[in-house]
C-alpha cells in the first residue's frame, strides 16, 4: 500500500464505518443503513470464518443481538470489516492517521 492520498470527513456518529463504506461505494453517505443492513444479512453465511472473533458470544446471531447491529448508532468492529470484504469479495483496510501506518 502507498501513502493514503487524502481524507475525507466521515459524520461520528457511531454508524462512521457504515456511513465510510457508503460513501466509498455510492460517494454518499445515505446508503449507510443498506449497506449495515447487507452486512448484517451476510454475516451467519460466514459463521465457521467469524467463530474465534464472537468471543464471549456463541453464534453470530447472539453476537449481532448482544451488541446490538440490528440498531442504529452502534459501532462497527473488526466483525463488520471482514463480512463487507466478504460480502463484495475485496479488501478492506483500515488507516491509522494517527499512527500514519495501514
Amino acid at each position: 500500500l502507498t501513502v493514503s492520498k487524502g481524507s475525507t470527513d466521515v459524520p461520528g456518529d457511531s454508524n462512521c464505518l457504515f456511513n465510510a463504506l457508503s460513501h466509498a461505494i455510492t460517494g454518499s453517505y445515505t446508503q449507510q443503513n443498506f449497506i449495515k443492513s447487507a452486512i448484517i444479512r451476510h454475516m451467519p453465511t460466514m459463521e465457521h470464518q467469524l467463530r474465534s472473533w464472537l468471543t464471549p458470544y456463541n453464534s453470530v446471531k447472539e453476537y449481532i443481538a448482544g451488541e446490538g447491529m440490528d440498531k442504529n448508532y452502534t459501532w462497527a468492529v473488526d466483525i463488520e470489516m471482514l463480512s463487507m470484504a466478504d460480502l463484495l469479495n475485496v479488501r478492506i483496510f483500515s488507516y491509522n492517521e494517527s499512527g500514519n501506518e495501514w
